[in-house]
């Protein structure tokens, strides 16, 4: 009997023990990395040598207003740790914490609460100085810096950006970079764009984003994604006053590479070592793909979007199989018994367009914010080409029933029902990603 594994928890791995007649081509982790020893001496260090800026101190002896702007509790960038140094620089400037703004780019995710905040941070620095978040649906609390010229964006691209990043003299960013489904790989100017963007702007974002081949933008560098070349372009806007702190972290969340200074050029130093580090060269005749969303399992529309990411690594009409220990819900939650038999949704799938389809399931969960429905419709596009099982006991238990995919809290079950959908095939061909959530497969 064929056995494998994926990554289920920071320490625990979920045994596989698969059908007979299964063979695994592949099982794939991002290559192994090196934790920097000592990160605050490193950081330090860097501040003096900037990439492609002056020196921070020198820049920062000016500034009336700073604004340093992390991710939220979706991302694993350890903020706590990056922040120290950089507060120190502030402090030995001259300014002072009532000049500084905590800024959490949610984009349009949830708010976090105060203890998310004070986890992401450490208590010090959540009490320390005045925090905001991205309420994107409020028009006064923006800035329009201006417009991405019409041209290769179609109609061009509006960037309204929150007031106490716009209004900054001096604004540091905090990320962290890793594979993205739609702009190649997350972080640096994506916390401005779309995390502290207007609704109005973050909407046009996204469709720039989308294309009909969605799963291949993933691992893209920004000359060949436009999403990513829109968000540079409407970062850009903002001028020299910008300076990126971005780490490369590995499975373990620990800090191995890091880049600090012009956003673009850090980004694109991060960027290449993420694709060396996690895009992963796979066989694409797989029948089936067995993908684990960890480290992504934060919620399960960040748990979908591992799916979409790693979707290639199965044939056209293949399986994917999402293995996902999720922590939260999220915004998705249709529970008990569905208004309509599953097969009919199905059917719909093949008559309409994503666009549509997503729309419709909109309208069964009236609280589906934004964000939720686009992620919907990205799934949906991923179920033209691919069928999506899950293995999931919290759904399970919950009673949480998504329209367009199958859910099991049973492996041999899930394993049969697989098995059924691909016709009972003397032989079955697996690639597993057992740390779908950082890693994403490049075609031979």
């Amino acid at each position: 009997m064929p056995r494998t594994s994926v990554r289920w928890t920071d320490n625990e791995h979920l045994s596989l023990d698969l059908p007979q007649h299964w063979q695994i081509l592949g099982r794939y982790v991002p290559r192994t990395t090196t934790a920097i020893e000592n990160l605050h001496a490193q950081l330090t260090q860097m501040l003096e040598k900037p990439t492609g800026r002056c020196a921070f101190s020198k820049f920062s002896a000016g500034a009336k207003k700073v604004a340093l702007v992390i991710d939220d509790s979706t991302r694993p960038t350890p903020a706590g740790k990056m922040l120290g140094p950089i507060v120190a620089a502030l402090e030995k400037a001259g300014i002072s914490d009532e000049q500084i703004t905590g800024v959490v780019a949610t984009g349009l995710h949830p708010p976090m609460s105060r203890e998310q905040l004070s986890d992401k941070v450490g208590s010090e620095f959540a009490k320390r100085f005045r925090w905001v978040q991205n309420d994107s649906y409020e028009p006064g609390k923006y800035v329009n810096m201006g417009t991405v010229p019409r041209g290769w964006l179609g109609k061009g691209l509006t960037v309204y950006v929150l007031k106490e990043v716009a209004q900054a003299d001096l604004i540091v960013l905090f990320s962290s970079v890793s594979p993205h489904l739609q702009a190649g790989f997350g972080g640096g100017f994506k916390l401005v764009l779309p995390g502290c963007a207007h609704s109005q702007t973050i909407g046009r974002l996204h469709k720039i984003g989308l294309n009909k081949q969605i799963s291949r933008l993933v691992g893209q560098q920004p000359i060949q994604n436009r999403m990513r070349q829109a968000v540079e372009r409407g970062g850009e806007l903002l001028g020299d006053k910008v300076y990126s702190l971005s780490a490369l972290l590995d499975s373990s969340g620990q800090v191995c590479e890091l880049g600090f200074g012009d956003p673009q050029e850090v980004q694109k130093q991060l960027s290449l070592a993420c694709e060396q580090k996690c895009g992963l060269q796979v066989d694409p005749t797989a029948d089936v793909a067995i993908v684990s969303a960890f480290p992504r399992d934060y919620d399960l529309l960040q748990g979908l979007k591992c799916l979409v990411n790693t979707q290639m690594a199965a044939k056209k009409r293949g399986i994917l199989i999402g293995m996902m220990n999720l922590q939260s819900l999220g915004h998705l939650k249709l529970k008990g018994a569905l208004p309509l038999p599953m097969v009919f949704f199905r059917l719909v799938l093949r008559l309409i367009n994503a666009r549509f389809a997503s729309a419709m399931l909109g309208r069964l969960d009236k609280g589906l914010n934004a964000e939720a429905k686009f992620i919907i419709r990205l799934a949906v596009e991923t179920l033209k080409r691919n069928r999506i099982l899950l293995y999931c006991p919290e759904m399970v238990r919950e009673d949480v029933q998504l329209p367009i995919v199958e859910i099991f809290d049973d492996l041999p079950k899930l394993w049969k029902r697989a098995e059924e959908l691909l016709g009972q095939p003397k032989q079955v061909r697996v690639n597993v990603f057992a740390e779908g959530g950082t890693s994403y497969p490049r075609l031979h």
